[in-house]
């Protein structure tokens, strides 16, 4: 996908490159179960309980903001692309459905897998190693080959698709429309150009934070406040407000969230500080709602003043 994009074609091999991204979880998920078995199931293998908290000691809000971040799909470029590339409504609702199933099952069998990791490494140094680890220790050599192909395959395709709709949307949204351009000829090379400016901003944020869950709740607390209004108000075709208007709320609840992640500081044990205990998408998601609740009075206030005109023309004449 990339060297189609670069050289101004669109090839896909779609089936050869995502079939390797079921293989981790196809061939990790049996094999740990076998093992275990050997020590009494992993309800006996995994450690004591103990003193340890179901939360992982963080407060609610900490663990609640992982649901509001989970509304970052509704606002998913990636998610609306692939909604509009079905035949019809009734396609995509199909695929929404199937697709949620199979959400379910692949995090399932992730967390099944990293339980199992838990039991059979309970002193491992780097969390994130858990699965590599967890296969060197259950996996024969071939299975293992597959495995770490499997693993390079999700990379590459995760890769290869958020790339692909940067560079779409960098390229057509952004710089296209700024243009005004009538014709799509230079559409092409606009989407080159945004695969680089998409590929070097991502570096830069992998250099700057290697930690997947931490990228996840930055991006996903700074992007989900400026969408999320505007995208539901224009679903529900309720609370819209004028371009002017939603701007400056996008704007706004942008600045601030991003200042809120800038602003944190290290607690104990590593944990994220942020200013007033306040996670950064709840300040976000008030910013965002301080905007369209005066929008939104406004609005009101000009509909009553639109109904009520036209009678009060009336009586007077």
């Amino acid at each position: 996908d990339y060297q189609g994009v670069t050289t101004g074609g669109c090839q896909v091999a779609a089936t050869p490159a995502r079939a390797p991204l079921f293989l981790p979880r196809a061939v990790a998920t049996p094999s740990p179960a076998s093992s275990l078995q050997k020590s009494f199931g992993v309800c006996g293998s995994m450690p004591a309980f103990g003193d340890r908290q179901r939360n992982g000691g963080n407060p609610a809000s900490a663990i609640l903001v992982w649901y509001f971040i989970a509304l970052s799909t509704l606002v998913d470029p990636g998610f609306w692309q692939r909604a509009f590339a079905a035949r019809d409504p009734k396609v995509a609702r199909r695929g929404v459905l199937w697709s949620v199933a199979f959400w379910i099952l692949f995090d399932f069998m992730t967390t099944a897998t990293g339980l199992y990791a838990r039991a059979l490494l309970p002193n491992l140094a780097q969390p994130v190693f858990a699965y590599p680890e967890l296969a060197q220790r259950v996996l024969p050599p071939v299975a293992l080959g597959l495995f770490y192909i499997g693993m390079i395959a999700t990379v590459m395709s995760t890769i290869d698709s958020y790339g692909f709709i940067a560079a779409a949307t960098i390229g057509r949204d952004f710089i296209w429309r700024l243009k005004n351009e009538r014709g799509e000829e230079r559409v092409a090379r606009y989407s080159q150009v945004g695969l680089w400016v998409s590929t070097g901003f991502a570096a830069a944020l992998a250099l700057m934070n290697p930690s997947v869950i931490g990228l996840w709740h930055d991006l996903g607390s700074i992007t989900t406040p400026v969408l999320l209004l505007p995208v539901g108000a224009a679903l529900l075709q309720r609370g819209r407000l004028p371009a002017g208007w939603t701007l400056v709320a996008m704007i706004i609840s942008f600045v601030v969230p991003l200042a809120w992640v800038l602003s944190k500081t290290e607690g104990p044990g590593g944990v994220a500080v942020y200013p007033w205990s306040i996670e950064p998408i709840y300040a976000g998601l008030a910013a965002s709602l301080l905007i369209y609740a005066p929008g939104w009075a406004i609005e009101a206030i000009r509909r009553r003043a639109r109904a009520h005109g036209p009678m009060e023309g009336e009586r007077s004449s």
